[in-house]
């Protein structure tokens, strides 16, 4: 009878043995074909078409579901393999006999150029020429590949960017001789010089890339500075740039551009600001235009920008001069 007892409790420990081991996660397969299914998901929409299919045949080892079918027969489509997506889409048919109309009418559509680009192929097979007796055997036509997706259109209308800029011009220091004063201006009066009044450019630019986001520039303008309510210097600048725009991807519509100019500057000083019959003294000059601004487009084609950071640096041989300049502009896409 203690033999028995004995037995008997070492059959139920067993018993609970096995029942613990045999009790994993049943949620495995589950969170297997998931991992799988979204992966898949996300290479085909990052156009890795091949990685995908074998996540979705992954997938369908784990749950037999018709998407999965109907996602790898668009991958194979899309990719040219014609007899794989027709095997595929009628699989999908055959387990999934009703689906929902648009998505039947896609899968008869692709069905049927997918059928027409085999039969297309199977007509160059039969009239491609026999191969030589002893020649080495001809290669057998490339299956017709399926029409690439059209690039993404650009995010601006035309290549083409036309503006106008306007605003005051501060000036900050100038170096003449290898010193450096502060300047109120430019003037060689003694009067009391305010900043230059008013700065004005025209651009005209030219995408250098699909995307239109790297621009050539040319941007002529002018900076009038005033002294006493006389005009004592203009400054006649003809810079060649380089403009970046960088969409910012959580604002669409939204660029920071970076931009870099160098070019020529005619300077115009009035020899007496209190005659102005006096005459103008012409200096020829080059000129550095570091800018930063940020724009918006307004459906691809009306450009607003503002230009927090603008300082022409004009220079000879004997000056330079700095200049600050907040500036506001209006320009269009073409």
């Amino acid at each position: 009878m203690t033999r028995f007892a004995s037995w008997t409790s070492q059959a139920v420990l067993w018993a609970a043995l096995l029942a613990l081991s045999a009790s994993p996660a049943h949620a495995r397969p589950t969170d297997d074909f998931r991992q799988h299914y979204d992966h898949g998901m996300r290479l085909y929409q990052e156009g890795q078409l091949e990685s995908a299919i074998e996540e979705f045949k992954a997938a369908y080892a784990v749950k037999q579901l018709p998407r999965l079918l109907y996602n790898m027969a668009r991958a194979h489509f899309q990719l040219g393999h014609s007899q794989e997506a027709l095997d595929l889409y009628q699989q999908y048919l055959a387990i999934e006999p009703n689906p929902p109309v648009e998505i039947h009418t896609k899968v008869q559509e692709n069905m049927a150029q997918a059928q027409a680009m085999l039969d297309a192929a199977a007509r160059m097979k039969a009239k491609a020429p026999p191969a030589a007796p002893h020649g080495p055997e001809a290669a057998p036509p490339a299956p017709p590949l399926a029409q690439p997706p059209p690039p993404p259109r650009p995010a601006k209308a035309g290549p083409i960017l036309l503006s106008v800029r306007a605003g005051p011009a501060i000036p900050l220091a100038a170096l003449i001789s290898g010193s450096t004063t502060p300047i109120c201006g430019t003037s060689t009066t003694n009067a009391t010089c305010g900043p230059i009044e008013l700065a004005f450019g025209l651009e005209a630019g030219f995408a250098l890339n699909t995307a239109r986001t790297v621009y050539l520039l040319f941007s002529p303008q002018f900076q009038l500075e005033r002294v006493n309510g006389q005009v004592t210097s203009t400054f006649l600048m003809a810079p060649l740039g380089i403009q970046v725009d960088i969409p910012i991807r959580s604002a669409p519509g939204l660029y920071l551009y970076p931009r870099l100019s160098v070019g020529y500057t005619l300077w115009i000083v009035s020899e007496d600001s209190t005659n102005p019959s006096s005459g103008n003294l012409l200096l020829h000059t080059g000129v550095i235009l570091p800018e930063f601004g940020i724009k918006y487009v307004i459906k691809g084609r009306v450009n607003i920008g503002f230009e927090a950071f603008s300082m022409p640096i004009i220079f000879n041989s004997r000056a330079a001069l700095f200049f600050y300049r907040p500036l506001l502009s209006i320009g269009v896409n073409l």
